[in-house]
Parts: structure tokens; sequence; C-alpha cells
């Protein structure tokens, strides 16, 4: 598998942790050029660090500027878990994962590849999606702010929601993505992963709820589960996958869907 990635310039947000870093890494060892995105100094190596904050547009168009050259592929790994109040997550989780793929789609050339990391705890974006595709349909990250100061999500369900609004908008974007410009848009959504930030999903998902998705899956999903999916969605051998949304949670869906 060394070098199926050889070539390629990919950005992977959310790199100084969790699934983030295990992506980046796997991808170098893969042969791309990793370019790593995140407020904080990552622990492994990338080809090129960038801090930013990406729940704030003037800060993306800034990265933007400094990401030099062609674009083959972006995975929007970066994320928060809820408890850190409903405008900061819907800002990072959703407007600025849009924003900074937006922004960067003049850079990439046809056959590159988004994968955007939602979660099965955004299974439910059926039950919402009216509201999601109203989200989604707003043009700009300054839009999406007024419409959500409207249609605020609760704070005990600002996680949920979040990772709805990804595969809702990932679903409504990726097919005019790949017909205009031939770039391919994916989610990849998994259960409950043992990562610095798995406490913070107990406290805002209920304690016995991710206990029985655990339970279920037999143990915590690790980052290194999730990372080889991440980097199939952003090599050439998913090149006819476009607005899918991948669960990699052990059966704790399938499960859940068939009440078994």
């Amino acid at each position: 598998m060394n070098g199926i990635l050889a070539g390629k310039t990919l950005v992977v947000s959310g790199v100084a942790s969790g699934i983030g870093a295990e992506t980046a890494t796997l991808l170098m060892q893969r042969g791309a050029t990793v370019l790593g995105v995140d407020l904080n100094k990552p622990s492994v190596a990338v080809s090129e660090f960038f801090s930013a904050d990406l729940g704030d547009a003037a800060a993306i168009d800034l990265l933007v500027k400094r990401l030099a050259g062609r674009i083959d592929g972006l995975a929007n790994v970066a994320g928060l878990p809820g408890n850190r109040g409903v405008d900061i997550t819907m800002r990072v989780n959703v407007l600025g994962l849009r924003h900074f793929t937006e922004s960067l789609v003049s850079r990439m050339p046809a056959g590159s590849a988004v994968v955007n990391l939602a979660s099965v705890a955004g299974n439910g974006w059926a039950e919402r999606y009216a509201q999601h595709k109203a989200l989604a349909q707003t043009a700009d990250f300054a839009r999406g702010l007024s419409w959500l100061a409207e249609h605020s999500p609760a704070a005990d369900t600002v996680y949920p929601y979040s990772k709805e609004a990804v595969i809702v908008w990932t679903m409504l974007r990726s097919g005019e993505l790949f017909r205009k410009h031939g770039i391919r848009m994916n989610c990849v959504s998994p259960g409950p992963v043992d990562t610095p930030i798995l406490e913070d999903f107990r406290n805002t998902l209920g304690r016995a709820k991710v206990a029985q998705a655990i339970e279920i899956m037999g143990r915590p999903g690790a980052p290194a589960d999730i990372a080889p999916v991440i980097a199939f969605l952003l090599s050439d051998d998913s090149h006819w996958m476009v607005g899918e949304n991948l669960r990699v949670d052990a059966g704790l869906s399938a499960t859940r869907f068939v009440g078994t």
C-alpha cells in the first residue's frame, strides 16, 4: 500500500490528535504530502503545519492564502464534542467545514476528493432534513450564522445536530461538485472512538448511551480503525463514490436499525 497516494497534496484538519493525527500519519506513510491544520501543534509528523481557528471565517480565508499550490484532497476531521457551546460547535463542525471546503474548490483539480468526518450520532438527519437543507442553502458563513441565530439547536443536542448537518450538506453539495468540477465528496461516520475527547462525548451524549454503544461494538473504536477509510476515500480507488456516508462502527448502526 505504500506509495498509493504518492504525488498527492492532501490537507488534514484536526491534525493535533485522535483521528486527524492518525489520518495524517497514514497518508504520509502512503506517500502523500500532508498539510496539517489545527489550533494546536501536532505531535505527529506532517509535511507542513498551519495553525488556524476553523470556527472563524476570516482565519480560514487567511489559512487558504497560506496553503500555496494545488490541493488534491481535503479531510475535514476537526470538530468539537458539543460541550463547548452551541455557537462555537456549529461554527467549527458545520460552517467552518463548509467555508474551508468551498474556499479550496478552485484549487482542486478534477479527480480530487473531500472527506467530511461526521458521526453515527448524525444518523437521525432525515428527521430534521428540512432544517438542515435550509442551513445548507445559506450562501456563506455569515448568512449561516444569521440562520442559526433564528434556528439554534439546543445545547444538549448540538453535537448530533451538527453531524446531521454535515451529512445533509455533503449529500446536497456533492453531486454539483462532481458534475462541475470532478471533485468527489463523501462522509465518514465513526461510532464512539477512543480519542482524547471521548470523555466529552460521554458527558454530552450521555454516559449510559455511549456505554451501550460500546457494548454493542465490543470495544471503542480506535483512530486506526477510521483513518484507512478516510485514506481510501481520498485515493483514486474511490473514483466512483460521491455523496456517500460510510458508517465505520462495528455494526452499531445496523444493530440499532434492525433492532437486534
